[in-house]
C-alpha cells in the first residue's frame, strides 16, 4: 500500500476507535483496525498522540459534514431524505463533541477549531447548500423553497440534541415535515 493510501487507512481506522476508548486507545487496537503491524504506525507518524491530534482535526475538518451530505443516497421518499440529513447532521455534531474534549485544553487548540468567522460562515453556507441540494428533488412537495427549507432542518437537528432526552431523527423529521399538532377533525 502506498504510503499516503496507508496514512489514510490509519487515519480512518482511529475516529471509532477513539469515540470507543479516547486517548486511551492502544496502538495495538490502531493497528488491528488498520490492518497493518504495530511498528508500521511509526514508520507514518512521529507518535500516538501525533497520530491521534491529525484523525481528530481530520475528523472536525469543515468540509467532513458537507462532504457526509452530499454522498446520501437520493431517494423517492420525502421523509426518508429528511430523515437521513437529520441522522447525518446529529450524528456528526455528537462525535464533534465527543471529539472535542479529547483535544488538548491549549488556547489554541479550541476555539473554533482555527477557523475565522468568515470560515465558519463560508462552511455554514456550504452545509445550508448540501441539504438544500438533498432536498430539492422533493421541492414541488415543500411549502417552501429547499434554500430556505434548509434553515429549519440545520436548527432542528443540532438543537434536538440539547433536548432531554435527546430528540430521534425520526421525531425531528416529523415535526419538520408535519408540524406539531394533529388536524383538527371536522
Amino acid at each position: 500500500m502506498p504510503p499516503a493510501e496507508r496514512r489514510q487507512a490509519i487515519l480512518d481506522a482511529v475516529v471509532p476507535l477513539l469515540l470507543a476508548h479516547g486517548r486511551a486507545v492502544s496502538t495495538r487496537q490502531i493497528a488491528e483496525a488498520s490492518g497493518i503491524a504495530e511498528g508500521t504506525i511509526f514508520r507514518v507518524f512521529h507518535s500516538k498522540g501525533e497520530l491521534i491530534d491529525q484523525a481528530i482535526a481530520r475528523a472536525l475538518a469543515p468540509g467532513a459534514v458537507i462532504d457526509e451530505l452530499r454522498a446520501l443516497p437520493p431517494r423517492d421518499d420525502l421523509r426518508a431524505t429528511v430523515v437521513d440529513i437529520v441522522s447525518t447532521l446529529t450524528d456528526h455534531a455528537r462525535t464533534t463533541h465527543r471529539l472535542l474534549a479529547l483535544l488538548p485544553l491549549d488556547a489554541d487548540a479550541l476555539p473554533h477549531h482555527g477557523h475565522d468567522e468568515a470560515s465558519r460562515r463560508e462552511k455554514g453556507e456550504r452545509t445550508l447548500d448540501a441539504i438544500a441540494t438533498a432536498i430539492a428533488p422533493h421541492a414541488g412537495r415543500l411549502a417552501t423553497s429547499p434554500e430556505a427549507s434548509a434553515g429549519p432542518i440545520l436548527a432542528m437537528s443540532f438543537g434536538s440534541l440539547f433536548a432531554t432526552p435527546s430528540t430521534d431523527p425520526d421525531a425531528v423529521a416529523s415535526i419538520l415535515l408535519y408540524g406539531l399538532t394533529k388536524p383538527e377533525k371536522g
